[in-house]
């Protein structure tokens, strides 16, 4: 954070990349700092922005779903080690902070514990480097969270696959069943109706911009920019991301000791 707080002094708007921070209180006392300061901060969680993501969030929003009773997420991707041998910084923990579950599995973490919307009760985790020998960080990570309002989500995620399989996240709702990943969402109501949405048909494809499962950056830079003017709230800011980084640093503190 120490480019972002520099940033903060002179009163310069900032928008920075996921993770936040390697730990949790850099990333709460820079949230407080811009705060502060009356900065604006956006972190950037574009997933959020996907259809399938904004088809699910708004099924459970006006109610359509009832509440969620259980989730579940997988990530099996491939990060060989020659993926490691290009960085100084992936793969670390003074650094990066950790492996598969910061680097990759955060965004799948994130969306399920945005659709949630409640506060974490427990946290259980186990975590392994089983395929590499160039960095100590975790390939692999398994757990279980719960929430106070009822609700269990349990994750995996691990990055010794051949390929970068889409992930799967999956919920168990009130009013229906519901399967997505960054690119395609299925709600299957109790009553045998369904809601679908395929690709992201309506995003924008920007000339040399790189896909990271769909071309989402974009949206919410724009809408950093709208809050920049003062056309609208910024959506994504520091506070409502440090609810993630603070599960993201819960999972390490509940898995790191397997790795020891």
């Amino acid at each position: 954070m120490p480019v972002a707080t520099y940033a903060f002094e002179r009163g310069v708007k900032v928008i920075t990349e996921k993770p936040m921070s390697i730990d949790y209180q850099s990333a709460a006392d820079a949230v407080e700092y811009a705060e502060k300061k009356g900065v604006l901060f956006g972190v950037i969680m574009q997933c959020r922005y996907n259809a399938s993501a904004q088809l699910v969030k708004k099924a459970l929003t006006c109610g359509k779903l009832g509440k969620i009773i259980s989730a579940r997420s997988t990530l099996t991707w491939a990060r060989p080690d020659d993926y490691y041998k290009q960085s100084d910084w992936k793969g670390t923990w003074d650094k990066e902070g950790g492996g598969v579950v910061i680097d990759q599995a955060i965004h799948s973490i994130d969306l399920v514990h945005w659709l949630i919307q409640s506060e974490v009760e427990t946290v259980s985790c186990s975590m392994a480097n089983r395929g590499h020998s160039i960095v100590k960080v975790e390939d692999s990570a398994e757990g279980l969270i719960t929430y106070k309002n009822g609700v269990k989500y349990g994750f995996y995620c691990m990055n010794n696959y051949g390929c970068d399989e889409p992930i799967e996240i999956k919920l168990l709702c009130e009013n229906g069943k519901v399967t997505f990943n960054y690119d395609d969402a299925e709600i299957v109501y109790n009553d045998g109706t369904k809601e679908e949405v395929h690709g992201n048909v309506d995003a924008e494809v920007i000339d040399g911009g790189k896909d990271y499962w769909g071309f989402q950056h974009i949206r919410q830079i724009e809408q950093f920019y709208e809050a920049c003017l003062g056309n609208a709230p910024l959506e994504i800011s520091g506070r409502e991301a440090l609810k993630t980084h603070k599960l993201i640093m819960a999972i390490y503190d509940a898995g790191k000791k397997f790795l020891d």
